[in-house]
């Protein structure tokens, strides 16, 4: 199944970057879409980022997710359930800060349910025979969100309400700047503003940094993040949990339908911070693919859809995204 994925995945990838060139093109970035698995809110894990500045002194964002989760695993030391579905609003704020450097803050908004596409997703992983991880051996749209280690409760989330999870602050600052090659260096901080007794923030800071890079061929842009996370070890309601840092990767291809609407198709990578749990989606390395669109539209505004599958490791079934973004006094 993931080898089929990985498949598809190289023939996007090839089908873009073989495009014909064209003129200097107007490019957007990559999809902003952040991995929304309940476990990965108890640590920073990487969002993508574009190493240009705001057009404008001040750009205003908002995305809206929507997941679904499923996971029912258990070893001899850990037990994770997670059956769910969670909505999330994001507003993030991006303020330029003289010519090459800018600060953004961002802080989701959770809402944890126990859904209603149990049914649907259920009949398409038997059309598609796709692993379906136990969904149907539980009743449908059921909520539940528990994890353990040696019996002991690391997190129990609630269900219901629009709860803050932990803030971010981004600071970015750029390198160079040419029509082919543009690069930043971001530093990122997560703080513990979200409930980590019910499932909302690790209450603890984590800190982070990446290389942000464009590589711009005609029309098609290819989007590289490299970077690291050193999450601290999260509160927890008894159980001992301890970290250690994380390798993330960002890689997107980004191609220019026209000057106001591009085609996007991309992978958002990071190392577990955990090990040795017994639970491989727990172990494993986190692999998330995205593909969507962006369209620019007047008043200098632009909107992205997006549609994220899991391919392994600390990701949702999947999550569908969309945001709308605009830059004042430009």
């Amino acid at each position: 199944m993931i080898q089929q994925k990985i498949q598809q995945t190289i023939a996007v990838i090839a089908l873009l970057l073989f495009t014909g060139p064209a003129a200097s093109e107007e490019f957007a970035g990559p999809l902003a879409q952040a991995n929304r698995y309940p476990v990965a809110f108890m640590f920073m894990t990487p969002i993508p980022h574009t190493p240009e500045l705001p057009d404008g002194p001040v750009l205003v964002r908002l995305r809206a997710d929507y997941t679904s989760v499923h996971i029912d695993k258990s070893s001899d030391s850990y037990e994770l359930l997670t059956d769910m579905e969670i909505g999330a609003v994001t507003p993030e704020l991006e303020v330029k800060l003289g010519g090459r450097a800018s600060l953004g803050l961002s802080l989701p908004m959770l809402s944890y349910t126990g859904g209603f596409l149990d049914g649907p997703l259920e009949t398409y992983h038997d059309l598609g025979n796709f692993p379906e991880y136990g969904r149907s051996l539980r009743p449908k749209n059921e909520f539940a969100c528990v994890v353990k280690k040696n019996g002991k409760t690391w997190f129990t989330a609630k269900r219901h309400g629009l709860h803050p999870a932990d803030m971010r602050i981004d600071v970015k600052y750029a390198l160079t700047g040419t029509d082919r090659l543009k690069s930043s260096i971001l530093a990122s901080l997560k703080l513990p503003t979200g409930d980590e007794h019910k499932g909302f923030g690790s209450g603890k800071t984590d800190y982070g940094m990446s290389l942000l890079t464009r590589m711009t061929f005609g029309k098609t842009s290819l989007y590289l993040n490299p970077g690291f996370i050193i999450p601290a070890d999260p509160e927890t309601d008894g159980a001992d949990i301890t970290y250690k840092s994380m390798a993330t990767l960002f890689a997107g291809l980004e191609y220019a339908v026209s000057p106001t609407f591009s085609l996007m198709a991309q992978v958002n990578a990071f190392t577990s911070p955990l090990e040795n749990t017994g639970i491989d989606t727990l172990d494993n390395p986190s692999v998330e693919l995205a593909l969507g669109f962006t369209r620019r539209w007047g008043w200098n505004i632009r909107s992205t859809f997006s549609f994220c599958e899991d391919l392994s490791g600390l990701a949702p079934d999947f999550t569908v995204h969309a945001g709308v973004e605009t830059c004042f006094g430009g």
